[in-house]
């Protein structure tokens, strides 16, 4: 056999694949190690070992002295977030040089590779892989075993990589190519070289392990990259799992049952401390991240993509009780990577709500400055630039723009182990970013100009998701900033559609608003269903002219339907409505004082067989404007409130918990229809309840008991405790209503404003904006006896001057401009 010092080097890259069969093994002890043996415990993590066998490398036994002592340095400096940029650098450059072996430049690029891919770098990883690839390729097919492996290792990484970058049709060549090359059969002549005390195998077993390894992934690529109709997929499962992926799976599991260990501490844990003293290492990351290393290496698609997912959820559930900062950054960085979309917008979306929103910009900001509109974009990528939109500084948001804007071209949207989405999907998905985006952007005519080119390519008239999602991206466009020549193409696009229902019809009229266009209503949308009416309420809602005719239209049709419905409801049928004549009703009567649906609409509540949730809204909305109802109305609601209250098909239908009873309350307090006492009992039921969803009612409810008992102090006191509440959505609700009820005098006044002041300045969007809708609605009730101005004037001027997200920024202008003119705005909850 010859020997590995004058050949291929072949063992650096065994100590990638495989680092047991290589690293000293921690129950026999050894005085000296070579270089590869310390390079194989950095591929194990085992970063404290490394560091405690360091004094004790023997460089004699190296054959490649500067190469290998470049490799560690770099190696060692690539696992540090701070020094990771530089160590990548240094890696691929390594890998370029002529002079080391090969198994150390593959090994060099190996790493780099894994570092580029964390720092989104991943084209330098792809050009310094193909540079090493060419010359490996040709040598490794005229070569001995060994060398077949270092050209197989190589192509695999090459398909990972090129797949993380969208290449799909590339990465398939790569994974065939390595599956080709190490075909099994006459691989007999292996390199040899000192295995690590720890196994029972010699050198020759180890690299067949490894390249049953490096074919099984390459395997499983294969059927992952091929085209739908390929029955590779059949040689997938029908094949054993190689046997050097056990010692990773074993990996993994120490981590999960460590991290199983310490949730179940901290969570039954009675009297005193249940924190874990981690001594030497992290027992939960550091065995997670070297079953991700392993998978990296090896090139297994799949892996990668759990074990990155895995991490970053592992992440998340501890950055509940530790520094957030890093953590939370890398479980964005995790999750986006694995293309994990349903933890990434969970994580996402918990951290605009609590904090620290400031991640999410930074994250948003490195993947654009990385991110070319050119390259490959996945939906994962999407999410975090939709996240980021509102934290983005000016200049990136017209990059990002672009960048999302490219999403639709992407061959491959998901990249590890995931389905593609359909074309509209993807079009729609990425205008919904667009509109998000523009604000404060400066890119409305490239905007614009970009957009018409997708609507008139991809025939989105015919899809209403689709297009209703274009016309929030018109909506948001300047268009004073767009040129005529685009402009005029928007609006000969509209003209030339003909056929509108597929569109949707009231989607199609808001656009042809936005652009001006000329347009015939009676040929678009005729008087006669609640889509009409929803048109003439949102053209009342944006202060737009309403006709008596318009008016009285919709009055009849939601009278019409008001009375079907309860019809269907006595025969046992539920009639369900894209848009709902109840709280269509509701509306009409609150803002247009459309006394003659009264009586429609309490025959409507006072049906037990109408839905639960059908009440709900009409009941919410009539809540929250004040009301005259005349007396017979008046009399007729309280001798139908029992059957009010009895409804059936809620909970097939609608949400699990029955939200009636306290939207009823708040209708009933709101209009003096219950008794204080009776109410004040169920409020505080309900602030105790299991369901969020109830407590939130509570806290909503407890103000509008203020509304009625302004002398009252338990409601304030009620709205102080569900402000500490677990649940995000109950302290929103409890900020939200404290707001409302912070200028009125009262014992608890002091307290109440002092605890507004500091949740409105709490990290993430949540809470600021809970507060502000709810000063919103106190001003407005306020207006005219304000003269002295309002207690939180010097506050919201400091969220104007300095809260990170533009959206706060905004909503905190329009507050400050809407209570500095007579009248406000209207606000309904």
């Amino acid at each position: 056999m010859a020997r590995s010092d004058l050949l291929t080097g072949i063992e650096w890259v065994v100590a990638c694949l495989t680092p047991s069969d290589i690293a000293p093994h921690p129950n026999f002890r050894v005085d000296s190690v070579s270089p590869v043996e310390l390079f194989a415990l950095l591929v194990e993590l085992e970063v404290a070992e490394f560091d405690d066998y360091l004094d004790r490398l023997d460089s004699g036994k190296d054959f490649a002295r500067g190469a290998s002592a470049e490799l560690l340095s770099a190696a060692r400096e690539s696992l540090g977030s701070e020094t990771q940029r530089q160590a990548m650098n240094r890696l691929l450059e390594l890998a370029q040089s002529p002079e080391p072996p090969l198994g150390i430049r593959v090994a060099a690029v190996l790493l780099g590779a894994v570092a580029a891919s964390e720092l989104d770098e991943l084209d330098l990883a792809v050009d310094a892989l193909k540079r090493l690839h060419e010359p490996m390729h040709v040598y490794a097919t005229n070569s001995n075993a060994s060398a077949k492996l270092l050209g197989a290792v190589l192509a695999q990484q090459l398909a990972v990589r090129l797949l993380e970058l969208g290449e799909i049709d590339q990465a398939y060549r790569y994974a065939d190519e390595a599956f080709q090359t190490l075909n099994l059969k006459g691989m007999e002549l292996w390199d040899e070289f000192p295995v690590s005390r720890g196994i029972a195998w010699d050198s020759r077993q180890s690299q067949a392990r490894a390249a049953e390894l490096i074919r099984g992934n390459a395997m499983s690529a294969r059927a992952f990259l091929a085209d739908d109709s390929s029955n590779e997929w059949i040689d997938v499962v029908r094949s054993p799992a190689p046997s050097s992926e056990t010692r990773p799976l074993r990996t993994t599991l120490r981590g999960l049952t460590t991290l199983i260990d310490e949730k179940f501490r901290e969570r039954f844990e009675v009297g005193g401390s249940s924190r874990t003293l981690r001594i030497g290492g992290d027992p939960v990351l550091q065995p997670l991240y070297a079953a991700l290393m392993h998978a990296e290496l090896a090139g297994s698609l799949s892996e990668i993509g759990k074990l990155r997912e895995l991490i970053g959820q592992t992440l998340m559930l501890r950055s509940l009780d530790e520094d957030l900062g890093a953590s939370v950054a890398e479980a964005i960085r995790l999750l986006r990577q694995s293309d994990s979309e349903t933890s990434l917008k969970r994580l996402l979306r918990s951290i605009r709500i609590h904090g620290p929103i400031e991640v999410i910009g930074d994250a948003g900001s490195r993947l654009l400055a990385t991110k070319a509109p050119t390259m490959s974009v996945s939906q994962a990528d999407l999410y975090l630039i939709e996240a980021a939109a509102d934290l983005l500084p000016v200049p990136l948001k017209s990059k990002a723009i672009a960048v999302a804007l490219a999403y639709p071209s992407t061959k491959s949207d998901r990249r590890l182990g995931q389905a593609a989405s359909a074309r509209w999907k993807k079009l729609e998905d990425s205008l919904r970013v667009v509109a998000t985006l523009l604000p404060e952007s400066n890119a409305d005519d490239f905007t614009a100009r970009q957009v018409l080119a997708w609507l008139k390519d991809f025939g989105v008239e015919k899809n209403s998701l689709t297009f209703s999602a274009a016309v929030k991206v018109a909506e948001a466009v300047r268009w004073g900033r767009v040129s005529n020549k685009v402009l005029h193409g928007w609006r000969q696009w509209i003209s030339d559609l003909g056929e509108y229902a597929d569109a949707g019809k009231l989607d199609f009229l808001r656009l042809a608003e936005v652009l001006d266009a000329p347009l015939n209503l009676a040929e678009i949308l005729a008087p006669e269903g609640p889509e009409y009416v929803t048109w003439v309420v949102n053209r009342k809602l944006s202060g737009k002219h309403v006709s008596s005719t318009e008016l009285s239209m919709s009055i009849e049709i939601c009278a019409r339907y008001l009375l079907e419905d309860v019809e269907r409801a006595d025969r046992g049928v539920i009639e369900g409505h894209l848009y709902s004549p109840a709280e269509l009703s509701a509306y009409l009567i609150a803002k247009c004082d459309a006394t003659e649906l009264w009586d429609p609409l309490v025959k409507f509540l006072i049906n037990p067989g109408v839905a639960a949730w059908d009440k709900v809204s009409a009941l919410n909305r009539l809540a929250y404007s004040p009301l005259v109802i005349p007396d017979a109305i008046r009399a007729m609601i309280l001798e139908g409130q029992p059957t009010i209250l009895r409804t059936r098909g809620a909970a097939r239908f609608g949400p699990k918990v029955n939200m009636l009873p306290s939207a009823w309350r708040k209708f009933a307090l709101a209009n003096g229809l219950i008794s204080l006492s009776s109410a004040q009992m169920d409020i505080i039921t309900d602030a105790a309840s299991r369901y969020t969803e109830l407590r939130s009612a509570a806290a909503e409810s407890a103000a509008f008991f203020s509304d009625r008992s302004p002398e009252a102090d338990w409601p304030a006191v009620l709205l102080l405790q569900l402000s500490q509440d677990q649940d995000s959505s109950v302290r929103a609700a409890a900020a939200r209503n404290l707001a409302y009820i912070s200028s009125r005098a009262s014992v608890t006044q002091i307290v109440v404003q002092e605890r507004v002041h500091q949740l409105l300045f709490e990290p993430g969007v949540g809470l600021p904006m809970a507060i502000l809708r709810g000063l919103l609605r106190s001003a407005e009730q306020q207006s005219g006896n304000s003269e002295n101005g309002f207690w939180w004037t010097s506050h919201v001027m400091g969220l104007v001057q300095s809260h990170p997200s533009s959206l706060i920024r905004a909503n905190a202008s329009r507050l400050l401009s809407s209570t500095s003119r007579p009248g406000g705005e209207d606000n309904n909850e």
